[in-house]
């Protein structure tokens, strides 16, 4: 299938990986990874749940940097590509041959290949809204007197959790996404953790060199100014809906769309089809 000006249109990669599946330690995360591995996946990935659509769990979702992230998932889940995409996601609504479609924030672009988070140092502190929950056992009187000056953040990082924690973001679909400041500092993340770089090493990667590296390796920022919604209109997709229409056999569907873009060339990835959509934007229905 491709769009109406012949872009190729696709699924992201993905694999199941099931609920009774080992992966909370070295041995079964890396038989995992193997896997992905020779599947020719390339690291960062996205997890999600899967559950059905209207769950609250069904929206609690995780961005894997690395093989070490492995061990942060809630199975069973789907391991997807995580495909740059100029922070735009497309929502298309179908209602019989009435189609609409509607742009909304995203994710950041992400460089590729394994990373690694480098934690922040003092002036970094969990906050009570953070998505990882409140501890209400912690007592704010008892704090050191330094620790009360800290910079409130948002965290979307779990550095206090032990093994891969410095390699997988959870976020929530349903609130704001993390932006690329909230991925701070990145290095190389190494295969073997005896030869694990130093935080002062070359490798690191700053927020300004992140994007650096997007552009450098084919995956640019892609912003406004590359108008990615010329690429989604609904007649530019039409053959896309049809196919989807197809077949499901729904005449009452949505879809969302992303606009990948790489040393290929651009590619219309199709990320989640919805038997019964919410409409939320189309007007007076």
């Amino acid at each position: 299938v491709t769009t109406k000006a012949g872009i190729p249109v696709r699924t992201p990669r993905f694999k199941v990986v099931d609920e009774d599946r080992e992966v909370e330690n070295p041995d079964g995360c890396d038989v995992l990874a193997n896997e992905i591995d020779n599947a020719g996946f390339e690291y960062p990935l996205i997890a999600k749940p899967l559950t059905a659509a209207g769950t609250k769990s069904s929206h609690h979702m995780g961005i894997v940097l690395a093989r070490d992230g492995l061990q942060r998932l809630k199975t069973p889940c789907l391991l997807q590509e995580y495909a740059n995409h100029g922070e735009k996601l497309f929502k298309v609504y179908v209602l019989g041959n009435s189609v609409w479609v509607y742009s909304r924030e995203s994710m950041p672009n992400l460089p590729l290949g394994e990373k690694e988070i480098i934690p922040p140092s003092d002036d970094y502190r969990e906050t009570p809204n953070s998505p990882q929950g409140n501890d209400s056992s912690i007592d704010e009187n008892n704090r050191p007197p330094n620790s009360l000056k800290r910079k409130r953040c948002e965290s979307y990082v779990e550095f206090e959790r032990q093994a891969g924690s410095r390699c997988y973001v959870e976020f929530n679909s349903q609130r704001p996404y993390p932006k690329i400041a909230d991925f701070g500092k990145l290095h190389d993340a190494p295969r073997n953790k005896q030869h694990r770089v130093s935080h002062s090493s070359p490798t690191t990667l700053s927020l300004s060199q992140n994007i650096h590296q997007q552009q450098e390796h084919g995956s640019p920022p892609m912003g406004p100014k590359n108008d990615l919604a010329r690429f989604v209109t609904r007649e530019e997709i039409e053959p896309v809906t049809n196919a989807l229409r197809s077949a499901f056999g729904l005449d009452l569907f949505g879809f969302d769309v992303l606009v990948k873009e790489g040393g290929n060339g651009k590619e219309i990835l199709v990320v989640d089809v919805n038997y019964f959509p919410g409409y939320k934007e189309v007007p007076n229905l």
